[in-house]
């Protein structure tokens, strides 16, 4: 079980950790191509855009891997295919409706965005200096829009694969389309800047545009996949076992209650981010901060901070792919040992990796910006004081992402689905509450509580349907807890040592970087190791009492 598990998650893990670090990368020359008025319009079509991905996907690609696992397990093999036949075609009639919305309600979105914050501008000239960037916006949302009529078809390719516990599809076209998606963006943005000196709004324009190729390289690896793949699949089907036929219209209900569920909990970074996006300008603005220094601050949030903290966020969305078919599977079979290990497996691998690297990140995040997105003194000093912060959002996120899939291979989604309500109106009332005390840092903490409710919330909901206790789990997090401290411990020591070097600001940051990373990694790892022992010690101990007590 768990080795099918891991092997999935680790295929999974590397492509998606490969594609954050080159989605990372990319911005460095991306930035210095089209500066930071670039990037922040960049930022706004495609926080839009994520919104509109998933309700066009309707989260169908991980409702077929759900749907398939199920009928797999009960060898209807004709049944998973027949399905995923219609949901081919459901795809692309949502992919071509969510074009439309996207394309046709761009300018109301833009103008109530930027309308409610230049009304509390004073002078004319900030009024002009926020709005001149709305056709702009405007354009760059609509260009992109232009995606949404191939990533549902290619998103439900996927999880088919998926439901056949099958993973390479799905790693390799998402690395191909991040790679095509990249080549695009800096070629165009090069030949139209450094070449053509024309402006950085068609660099823009040509970037936002590469979805749609990239989205259309990736259909053709999945569709190369399929090619190789259907014999065997079509072998299953001709020995599937006699059974009653199941009715079109009953398949793609069944779909639908799979999908609509696990779409509307994986819209929850999207919906705060807009929240946050139809408050930023508005709040900051009553803060009193100038509209120039909004502007460099949205892509930071946006863009820049959203990157970095998906680093870590990466090998949870990894392990919650495989997770979902894996968890249906044994539900299915009524197998409840098999799903509490399961469960727990994947949230110690999630905080294995997840927790110290947000640690990492936030010890060590003027030297992470500065290297990254180098800018100004004061705008680096600003990046480096938000990743500091903002870094800490990756766990929640993090576990948010694997709870998401626990809830949905329990069948419990819609339970999901209330608490995120219940999250949505936290984030929307502490937005009001946290920005004008703590300024773009209130935007973080608003989040970070809004995450926090659902998944306490939701683990409790979890524990009441399986044989997941608590104490566990805790078991299961003291030894990453003690060694991620001690690790947090020593990088802090090490970065006070360095900061005597008297060296060029680049080269400093970099050393420290180098370092406190390498040392960090070491000491984590052997500590880990070490706490692993003394907590498998600790349990064999008072089994043999209570086994000596029994007696």
């Amino acid at each position: 079980m768990n080795q099918r598990f891991l092997k999935g998650a680790m295929i999974l893990s590397l492509s998606m950790f490969l594609t954050k670090i080159l989605g990372i990368i990319y911005v460095i020359p991306f930035k210095a191509l089209v500066g930071s008025q670039g990037q922040t319009l960049y930022s706004y079509a495609y926080t839009i855009y994520s919104l509109f991905i998933s309700l066009s996907t309707l989260g169908i690609p991980v409702g077929m891997a759900k749907f398939v696992s199920k009928y797999q397990a009960q060898h209807e093999y004709d049944t998973a295919r027949r399905a995923f036949k219609y949901s081919v075609i459901g795809m692309i009639i949502f992919g071509f409706l969510g074009f439309l919305a996207m394309y046709h309600l761009a300018p109301i979105y833009v103008h109530h965005i930027l309308n409610n914050a230049a009304s509390l501008l004073k002078t004319k000239a900030e009024q002009e200096a926020l709005l001149n960037d709305g056709p702009d916006i405007i354009h760059m949302i609509q260009v992109c829009s232009i995606a949404l009529t191939v990533i549902p078809v290619m998103s439900i390719i996927r999880g088919f694969f998926q439901g056949n516990r099958n993973m390479a599809p799905t790693s390799i076209s998402q690395l191909v389309e991040q790679i095509v998606r990249i080549l695009i963006i800096l070629g165009g943005s090069f030949f139209i800047i450094k070449v053509q000196h024309h402006s950085y709004q068609e660099a823009v324009s040509i970037s936002v545009f590469a979805a749609f190729l990239a989205g259309i390289a990736s259909l053709i690896v999945l569709l190369y996949f399929w090619y190789w793949e259907v014999p065997g699949y079509d072998q299953k089907l001709a020995e599937c076992p006699p059974h009653p036929k199941r009715k079109p219209s009953r398949l793609f209900i069944e779909i639908l209650g799979c999908s609509i569920p696990f779409a509307l909990l994986g819209l929850a970074t999207s919906l705060y981010q807009n929240i946050d996006t139809l408050h930023f300008h508005q709040l900051l603005t009553k803060s009193g901060l100038a509209v120039k220094t909004q502007k460099v601050y949205y892509g930071m949030y946006i863009t820049e901070l959203a990157k970095m903290i998906m680093i870590p966020v990466s090998f949870a969305l990894a392990f919650g792919q495989p997770l979902v078919p894996e968890l249906t599977n044994y539900h299915q079979q009524k197998k409840n040992r098999a799903v509490g290990r399961t469960i727990r497996l994947a949230l110690r691998l999630t905080l294995v990796i997840t927790l110290p690297a947000v640690i990492g990140i936030s010890l060590l995040a003027d030297d992470v910006y500065l290297l990254l997105y180098p800018s100004t003194k004061s705008i680096n000093q600003l990046g480096g004081n938000l990743f500091a912060i903002g870094a800490w959002l990756g766990i929640f996120y993090a576990l948010y992402s694997i709870i998401c899939s626990i809830l949905q291979g329990l069948n419990l989604q819609r339970k999901g689905i209330y608490y995120l309500v219940f999250s949505l109106i936290i984030k929307y009332i502490s937005n009001f509450l946290f920005v004008p005390l703590f300024g773009i840092n209130g935007f973080i903490y608003s989040t970070i509580l809004a995450y926090l409710s659902w998944i306490i919330l939701s683990l409790l909901q979890i524990k009441k349907h399986s044989l997941l206790q608590f104490n566990q789990i805790l078991c299961d997090c003291f030894p990453i807890l003690c060694s991620s401290l001690v690790m947090g411990i020593a990088v802090s020591y090490l970065k006070h040592l360095l900061k005597t070097l008297s060296l060029g600001q680049k080269i400093q940051a970099l050393i420290e970087l180098g370092s406190c990373a390498l040392l960090g990694a070491i000491i984590y790892f052997a500590t880990y190791y070490l706490f692993m022992l003394l907590s498998k010690t600790v349990r064999k101990n008072i089994k043999s009492n209570k086994t000596k007590v029994a007696r």
